[in-house]
């Protein structure tokens, strides 16, 4: 068997169709390579259009068989009605057999049909051929069924929203153009620690938040040293415009804003109320100042966000408070490639996003699996990849067998997008920080009794340990086994600005006495997001202005890079990719093991840190030369074409006079939409003896020059770190092992 769409699918020969009379689209598998360029040009030739890798059966939680990564499922188009022996006939193909209608109809709905309520609201991603107009005919046969109540379209999009009574769903799995059907679940904040705090019941949504002011005495450093936060720093976000979409801002004026802001936000727009963009909540403004503010507090003195020459641009999804006093967010189109859109056009290359959807209660707190949200936010970025789009993990972290450890799988279901950064919670260090005027313990107990009633976690200290984990942090890794998050930041006691339109106010001190009206505390995965969408802009604008320029390479590049980001024959474009900002970020960002986590995790790349909290200074020094210790860090960025399908090489020479040197290399890429990894680039560092190699993500290990396995068959970000590298130089290679398309971009960051 094999898993699609959630569902296991038996692959047996005897069950396979002699044609497609029924649909026309396929499955076919090989017979465990990839398929290469030939391949595919003779496959065309039978008519077969290849659409989507689908992976294999390790495209599930429940499966960790690193042999089901080997297989190579593809969903293709083929002519509706002819036959499947010619395809069955190559040697390279061990299976072929129509797409099923049985497939559509993604398990996480079939979950929803056994709930009293008979209509379901549901996302209708089409088939990756699906014209516009083919597809406004395709709505009107849609509207047409029996038991669909309500037809949502958006223009240039393949996503069809619907209200639907649920025994009408086989209906529409039925059409030939339908690929999925995905549910359409609810945003929720990741802020709901403030709500619990404000007095409010608790419910199994949390959320986030950030503070840049906090001082660190020995022996804690500050996990942002300069020049992160403070105001001095030569680099602020500066010609950085910044969207946010959150509740709202501040009183909902470009002009009359909250002393934090003033001459830099530059536009707020509308998506759940008709004309309001105002801030009733506070979340919304409390982000808004982890990522630009900065202001001066009565007592604490400035307080600064990560990018505070930024400017910003807000998108506000806030409807209104529910029964329970907790906001409810509407107005998120069925395809969010409409809310990055409307970003990038306005010239926005950073988009922070402090909300999402967390695992449900109804299915005992299941890792949701991707869906239509992560597939529209992958293929933005890959179709704009100058785009850097952030999502906060969420605050779903909690110990549910008791065993005084954070569990896996709680990450929100945008959160496990491959081509987003996806950023957890450390703690803050603000141990002196009491729950309200009546100075309660700031403890993880005292906030989520339910989710932490056990010591050691339910009387630690939320903020006192920066080497540490927020426990409430959603842990990956996702329903795919895919490393998520990406990043950690302070997410703990952070302190921000505070709304002036917002409602409740009689109880923002349960959260930590401010002392100052204008600003507040809160804590999740909400506030370290916005910290680290405003690193994003500081490393855009040291890139800038230290000469960047991206290359799309001409028919004559061979695609090769010195590590300084040049290239040869190739025009120029201003704009850093998001795969380059997002190697700077990890490869400058510092390990972290955190508290309460499995004893077996080291201090590499795992589901619950990710690979470490974010250190702009250590990224810095990769952009800007340092005279006194050259070539102790770079970046590049190259391309494999499938033409050649020939390796990316990069010869880094060790620095001279001195030992024991550590190398750290990290290459990242935009991968195409879809569950599955579909273009597979491999990182392997070659020894300077040149007799072994070390491969991406694959920890500590020796392996022998040119070995096949083992290699991360999951990730599109893969890291090597080498101690005490010794020779010359080493030698960086970039691998395909599966191309999707002809010519897939990446981008490396490396550093001694």
């Amino acid at each position: 068997d094999v898993v699609i769409n959630g569902k296991d699918w038996n692959t047996a020969t005897a069950s396979q169709k002699a044609d497609s009379s029924g649909s026309g689209y396929i499955l076919i598998r090989t017979d465990g390579e990839p398929l290469n360029k030939s391949q595919k040009n003779e496959l065309q030739g039978l008519g077969v259009r290849i659409h989507e890798f689908l992976g294999g059966g390790g495209c599930c939680e429940d499966d960790d068989d690193d042999d089901d990564d080997e297989q190579q499922i593809y969903l293709c188009g083929y002519p509706k009605g002819s036959s499947l022996d010619p395809i069955r006939g190559l040697d390279y193909i061990d299976y072929a057999d129509e797409y099923s209608s049985e497939l559509v109809i993604h398990e996480a709905v079939e979950k929803l049909r056994a709930r009293p309520d008979t209509t379901v609201e549901v996302d209708v991603a089409l088939h990756h051929d699906i014209t516009g107009e083919v597809s406004r005919e395709l709505i009107s046969r849609i509207s047409a069924v029996r038991g669909v109540k309500e037809v949502t379209t958006e223009d240039k999009s393949c996503m069809i929203r619907l209200k639907i009574e649920e025994d009408a769903l086989d209906t529409i799995a039925k059409f030939n153009e339908v690929r999925v059907i995905h549910p359409v679940n609810e945003h929720v904040l990741f802020a709901n620690m403030a709500r619990r705090l404000l007095g409010f019941p608790a419910s199994e949504k949390t959320s986030a938040t950030n503070d840049t002011a906090t001082a660190f005495p020995p022996p804690f450093p500050p996990p942002f040293p300069p020049p992160f936060c403070l105001s001095s720093s030569r680099y602020q976000g500066r010609d950085q415009l910044v969207c946010v979409a959150d509740t709202g801002f501040d009183k909902g004026s470009t002009t009359d804003v909250h002393q934090a802001f003033t001459n830099r936000v530059k536009s707020l727009h509308p998506w759940g109320r008709k004309a309001a963009t105002d801030d009733p909540d506070g979340h919304g403004t409390h982000v808004c100042g982890c990522l630009l503010g900065q202001g001066e507090h009565t007592h604490e003195g400035q307080v600064t966000g990560t990018a505070p020459a930024a400017h910003l641009m807000l998108q506000s999804f806030f409807v209104k408070f529910n029964y329970f006093g907790q906001s409810v967010l509407k107005g998120y189109p069925a395809d969010l490639g409409r809310i990055f859109q409307q970003a990038y056009e306005a010239g926005a290359r950073i988009h922070s996003n402090s909300w999402g959807t967390p695992p449900s209660a109804k299915d005992n707190f299941r890792q949701r699996p991707y869906g239509a949200n992560a597939e529209s936010i992958d293929r933005f970025v890959w179709d704009h990849q100058d785009m850097t789009v952030l999502f906060a993990a969420g605050n779903d972290g909690q110990d549910t067998n008791l065993d005084g450890k954070v569990n896996e799988r709680s990450l929100g279901a945008e959160a496990s997008a491959k081509n987003c950064i996806t950023v957890g919670a450390s703690e803050n260090f603000r141990p002196a920080l009491k729950s309200g005027k009546q100075g309660n313990p700031y403890t993880y107990g005292l906030f989520w009794p339910k989710k932490f009633p056990m010591n050691p976690l339910k009387d630690d200290h939320q903020a006192d340990n920066p080497e540490g984990l927020a426990a409430f942090s959603s842990r990956g890794p996702t329903a795919e086994n895919r490393l998520k998050p990406d990043l950690v930041a302070p997410g703990t006691a952070i302190l921000s600005a505070r709304s002036r339109s917002k409602k409740w106010v009689n109880g923002v001190d349960y959260t930590g006495v401010s002392g100052d009206d204008r600003y507040q505390y809160l804590s999740g995965t909400s506030m370290a997001t916005p910290l680290v969408a405003g690193c994003c802009a500081v490393v855009r604008e040291a890139l800038l202005a230290n000469g960047y320029r991206d290359r799309i390479e001409t028919a004559a590049s061979n695609g090769n890079s010195n590590g300084n980001g040049d290239t040869a024959s190739s025009s120029t474009i201003i704009n850093p990719t998001g795969s380059l900002i997002k190697a700077l970020l990890i490869n400058g960002a510092v390990p972290i093991k955190g508290q309460y986590v499995p004893v077996h995790l080291d201090h590499g790349p795992n589901p619950h840190s990710g690979f470490g909290r974010v250190n702009v200074a250590s990224t810095i020094a990769m952009i800007e030369p340092d005279s006194e210790t050259p070539g102790m860090g770079g970046y590049g960025i190259g391309t494999i074409s499938e033409e050649t399908e020939e390796p990316f090489s990069v010869q880094i020479p060790i620095p001279t006079g001195k030992q024991g040197l550590t190398f750290k290399i990290t290459m990242t890429y935009a991968d195409l939409p879809g569950a599955a990894l579909a273009n597979d680039l491999n990182l392997v560092v070659i020894s300077s003896s040149g007799d072994k190699q070390r491969h991406g993500n694959q920890g500590e290990k020796d392996f022998p020059v040119g070995a096949k396995k083992p290699f991360d068959r999951r990730n599109n970000v893969e890291q090597v770190i080498w101690p005490e590298v010794e020779g010359e130089s080493v030698q960086v290679l970039v691998k395909p092992y599966r191309m999707m398309l002809a010519d897939v971009p990446f981008a490396y960051a490396w550093k001694f």
